[in-house]
């Protein structure tokens, strides 16, 4: 018993890594373009506001935003997060 409990376990530290990967590699792509968004986002808000505290999930290209800011300032940054390259949708979110 103890050598067949041995042999699956070393079939499934063999397996499952592999399978992980298969599975991570099929949602990779939706994954990494959202990442990428997010940081093309940031970068804009950063390089116009300078330290805006904020944070930004970008889903299929609907982005929605956080952080405390007047009515003006949350305005621009929304502007110029609609400008940014794939954004569909832009809006602020609820904490």
């Amino acid at each position: 018993m103890r050598k067949q409990a041995i042999i699956f376990l070393l079939l499934a530290a063999i397996s499952l890594p592999s399978f992980g990967h298969v599975l991570v590699t099929r949602s990779m792509p939706r994954v990494a373009a959202d990442v990428e968004l997010e940081h093309r986002i940031m970068t804009a808000v950063h390089e116009k506001f300078h330290g805006v505290g904020m944070w930004v999930e970008a889903h299929d290209g609907k982005v929605i935003m956080h952080g405390i800011f007047a009515e003006m300032m949350s305005l621009q940054i929304a502007n110029r997060v609609r400008r940014v390259e794939g954004v569909k949708t832009a809006r602020w979110g609820a904490f």
